[in-house]
């Protein structure tokens, strides 16, 4: 499942990547987007509160944690976005890392909708 936003040309969600690198085991990539979406709420909430408290390195890490589970799950606009931020973040840039955290929750949300789409579909053989 290729999943692109109409506002833009970026990817949000390609399945077909991550059951590609889990060699098709699509019971081991349920359990990789089931970890993904408990997990990251608390990172973006993590994010929050190093940027509310102007920690740049640190801002810049939980971007980094950000980008790459999205990465790993095939989440491309939303690691596209996390990666913008943490190079904010590195350059100390607080009023682009600000104004880009609710598109980092949208992009979370639509990241999340198009991942339980795709656990309703079996793409078993």
């Amino acid at each position: 499942m290729l999943t692109q936003t109409a506002d833009s040309e970026a990817i949000v969600f390609d399945a077909a990547s991550v059951l590609s690198r889990l060699e098709g085991d699509n019971e081991l990539a349920q359990i990789v987007f089931a970890a993904f979406l408990e997990d990251l709420p608390r990172q973006i909430q993590a994010l929050k509160k190093l940027v509310a408290d102007r920690d740049d390195a640190g801002s810049a890490r939980q971007a980094h944690s950000i980008r790459g589970a999205s990465a790993n799950v095939g989440g491309a606009s939303l690691r596209k976005l996390a990666a913008e931020m943490e190079r904010a973040a590195d350059a100390g840039d607080w009023r682009s890392v600000v104004s880009r955290m609710d598109e980092l929750e949208r992009q979370f949300g639509l990241l999340e909708d198009a991942i339980k789409r795709n656990e309703s579909v079996d793409t078993k053989p």
